[in-house]
């Protein structure tokens, strides 16, 4: 079987869908700069920024935060923010109806920002 999977291809292979998932309903860009090619992940429940994981250990927490604060809040609004500043950063983001899967290990901490 194929990777990253696709709702199309869970169904098809087991006959349904069945998870327990803590990210449901999230969606997960990277973020990666194009001069150090260092990546941020940054999550979004339904179309608002929600959070980030940085798993770069070499980058410093406040700047993985700084990028975070400067990706914006509405995930509709991505398209164009990438647009701008396509100089300095690159922007993944799975094909609709896919799935991404995140190791817990990267999960280290819960930060509340509000």
């Amino acid at each position: 079987m194929e990777y990253p999977l696709t709702k199309q291809m869970l169904r098809k292979q087991y006959g349904y869908l069945s998870f327990e998932c803590t990210f449901m309903n999230m969606d997960v860009i990277t973020v990666k700069s194009v001069k150090t090619s260092r990546c941020v992940m940054i999550t979004y429940c339904g179309a608002w920024k929600s959070g980030l994981i940085c798993w770069d250990e070499t980058l410093r927490w406040e700047k993985a935060f700084q990028i975070f604060k400067e990706v914006p809040n509405n995930y509709n609004d991505l398209e164009q923010w990438e647009r701008e500043n396509s100089e300095r950063i690159e922007l993944f983001k799975p094909p609709k109806d896919d799935y991404v899967f995140i190791d817990d290990k990267l999960v280290r901490q819960v930060i509340k920002t509000k």
